[in-house]
């Protein structure tokens, strides 16, 4: 899986966390940097209302929809959210889970979002929880 993902799945981890349970020396200090790392430069966009830097991506996801899981393209992101190309079943402020595969990691990652807007071809979902780790472990065949 792309690096930035999980850089962006380490911040949104540690900082539901830190809501939760105070964090080690370690972890806030891991913390402080990956959010240095992935603020937006103010200086950058003025009168621009993102707090975190984004990133152009084209990574396959699939978004539950209420009961059914629906194949999506993840187009940029950051640590506050993505921006996923627009499925009309989506609607303004629904809470819903985004699912990224890492095939080569072995691992996926569920992402608690809710839809903060709309428009013509894209959709904005930002992250609305901590993150969950699945590791997917495949059984290795043993030539006698």
């Amino acid at each position: 899986m792309n690096e930035l993902l999980q850089f962006v799945f380490d911040y949104r981890n540690l900082h539901g966390r830190r809501s939760l349970v105070p964090l080690s020396q370690v972890e806030h200090l891991r913390l402080q940097a990956l959010d240095r790392l992935l603020r937006e430069n103010p200086l950058e966009h003025e009168g621009s209302r993102r707090r975190h830097a984004r990133v152009v991506l084209d990574v396959p996801a699939l978004v539950r929809v209420h009961d059914r899981l629906l194949p999506m393209v993840i187009a940029d992101v950051s640590a506050g959210g993505v921006g996923i190309v627009f499925s009309p079943e989506l609607s303004v402020g629904l809470r819903t889970t985004v699912r990224v595969a890492d095939e080569d990691g072995g691992r996926s990652y569920n992402l608690p979002v809710r839809v903060a807007w709309i428009s013509d071809t894209m959709a904005g979902l930002e992250f609305a929880g901590p993150p969950v780790e699945i590791r997917v472990y495949h059984q290795q065949s043993h030539a006698a």
